[in-house]
């Protein structure tokens, strides 16, 4: 009898020890993930960028595109170090005196593809915000994937000559031909401005962020609508808006060109 209970006890014990073995092990489970390609883009004004969206470790492959968007402000006196604005954005909605731009999307049974358009440079905004393309799981809202946009004007203006010396009080003026470099545009409209610096000053242009400082125009020299700089008769004493009543025998200006955005 107690033989018989010993190997009833070893089986039993065996028994228990290969079901606990079976119901303790287990598979993994499939893993949802959103890959979204490419990642990151340029997108320069009026082009079109592709961003594709794939879902796997689920039979539900679908997704849904959302758009955020993130900028900084231009410092001005009052806060010279502004925060940065945030928000969600939707095609062809309005932002900083442009546009987001606009996107369609395409749900397949392989991916869902964005196609963005960016904005024209008529329709740019300024300040120019940075987009955040997020793609959601359908089988789990947690699961994500994201592209981020870097919207350029594609905008590139030189001038010729950079700087140049230019005599006062000759007779005839001593004159300076300018010419403004637009690869991108043509070089139609332009409006040329001649103004003085202001040291120490960093909202006002040219050593702040926006063109925004009136022209010094004749007292330091007058400049054309096709960029020839006539020098003035004497010398500038005033630098514009601060008046330093300066006497040093150069003077620095600054010759800025604007156009018109195509559209």
């Amino acid at each position: 009898m107690t033989l018989r209970k010993l190997k009833t006890t070893a089986l039993w014990f065996a028994l228990s020890g290969a079901m606990c073995f079976a119901g303790c092990s287990s598979s993994s489970p499939n893993q949802v993930a959103v890959t979204v390609v490419p990642v990151t883009a340029l997108a320069v004004a009026g082009t079109v960028s592709t961003f594709s969206a794939t879902v796997t470790g689920s039979t539900n492959i679908d997704s849904t595109w959302t758009c955020g968007y993130s900028y900084t402000p231009l410092p001005t006196t009052a806060v010279p170090n502004p925060k940065a604005v945030t928000g969600t954005c939707t095609s062809g909605g309005s932002l900083n005196g442009g546009s987001f731009g606009t996107w369609t999307t395409n749900q397949s049974t392989v991916n869902n593809v964005l196609t963005y358009t960016a904005p024209t440079q008529k329709n740019f905004p300024n300040p120019i915000p940075t987009l955040t393309f997020t793609a959601t799981a359908a089988a789990n809202n947690k699961k994500t994937g994201t592209a981020t946009i870097a919207l350029d004007t594609g905008i590139r203006v030189s001038m010729t000559p950079s700087t140049a010396t230019a005599p006062v009080g000759l007779n005839p003026p001593q004159q300076i031909q300018f010419t403004a470099n637009l690869p991108n545009n043509a070089p139609s409209g332009l409006t040329w401005l001649v103004t003085q610096p202001v040291v120490g000053d960093t909202t006002d242009f040219p050593n702040g962020a926006a063109p925004g400082a009136p022209t010094c125009s004749p007292n330091c020299g007058s400049i054309s609508n096709v960029g020839v700089y006539t020098a003035p008769a004497t010398m500038p004493t005033d630098t514009f808006p601060k008046s330093s009543g300066s006497t040093a025998a150069t003077a620095a200006i600054t010759v800025t060109v604007c156009g018109e955005l195509a559209e």
